[in-house]
Order: C-alpha cells, then sequence, then structure tokens
C-alpha cells in the first residue's frame, strides 16, 4: 500500500521530467534518451508509455485524495500542507508538458497527455474557486523557483461583519 508521503513524493518526481527524459515506472526513476536507455527499455525492463499515462494518472488522482483530506482538515499544519501540494500540482505539469515534447512523434499519446493535463488544470481551479484559494506573488524571500505559486486564503467580507466593525 502506498503511502501519503510516497504519492507526494511521486508528484514531486513528476515534476523534475525534463524535455527527453523518459519514466522508467518500477524503477521510479528518470532515464535519457539514448540507444542504450532504448535498448534496456525493448529488452531487459520493457516500459511503456501506457504505464508512465497510468503513473502519471494514479498520482494526480492520489494528490488530488490527499488535497481534499487535507483542506477538509482544519489543522493550520494541513492547510499548509495542502497548499504546497496546490503548488506541486502546478510543477508536475511542466513535467507532462516535457513529456509530451519527448514523445512528441506519438499523436494519441501526446493527446492523452494533453486531456490529462487539462483535467487537473481543471480540477485545481475547481478547488481554488471552491475553498477560496488564490495563488498570491511569489516573495523574492528565499524563493528561487519563480514559476510556482504560494497560496493564500482569501476571506470576503460580508455586508453584515462590516458593519459590525463600524460599530
Amino acid at each position: 500500500m502506498e503511502t501519503t508521503s510516497d504519492a507526494l513524493s511521486q508528484l514531486k518526481f513528476i515534476a523534475q521530467i525534463r524535455p527527453g527524459a523518459k519514466i522508467h515506472v518500477a524503477g521510479r526513476r528518470l532515464e535519457d534518451p539514448s540507444w542504450l536507455t532504448s535498448l534496456s527499455r525493448w529488452l531487459l525492463w520493457p516500459d511503456r508509455r501506457d504505464n508512465a499515462y497510468d503513473f502519471l494518472a494514479t498520482t494526480f488522482t492520489r494528490s488530488f485524495e490527499i488535497l481534499n483530506n487535507y483542506l477538509d482538515t482544519g489543522t493550520v499544519a494541513k492547510q499548509t500542507q495542502a497548499r504546497q501540494i496546490l503548488r506541486d500540482l502546478r510543477l508536475a505539469l511542466n513535467g507532462v508538458r516535457s513529456l509530451k515534447r519527448t514523445y512528441s512523434s506519438d499523436a494519441l499519446f501526446c493527446c492523452k497527455l494533453d486531456t490529462l493535463r487539462e483535467e487537473v488544470e481543471a480540477r485545481i481551479q475547481e478547488i481554488e474557486t471552491e475553498r477560496d484559494l488564490t495563488p498570491a506573488e511569489v516573495s523574492d524571500s528565499g524563493s528561487s523557483d519563480n514559476n510556482s505559486p504560494r497560496y493564500t486564503l482569501s476571506r470576503h467580507v460580508s455586508q453584515n461583519e462590516s458593519e459590525s466593525d463600524q460599530d
């Protein structure tokens, strides 16, 4: 049985995929393009694109389950972790884009990756809207990753609250 930590580590792993790299699903490692990689994937350790897709889809599904669980838990620690998962989901989409470039000659596989990416983006948007989460500006304090948003909870003040503040 996969632990929460394993699932979230796999999400971070997906974010590390670069164009040209292939996923060795069983070994959970990235392989650079070479004739040796092609030979080993064909003869020794058969690994197919469908395995990579299933790995991606399963990891995203599990990550959303964990995210929703953390958002439903009222603790500050879980809320902080939930914001990190949202950030990691966005970063992992870059890995999906990289795989699309790796397999650009396989139109059907690229369409599957596009569909997966669009589904993940839609779910992120849905969660941000329903939970009133908005990406905040990334500060320059210690963060070298300018492409990944940080999340804050937005709070809309109702008219009743603003009237009681005036009393």
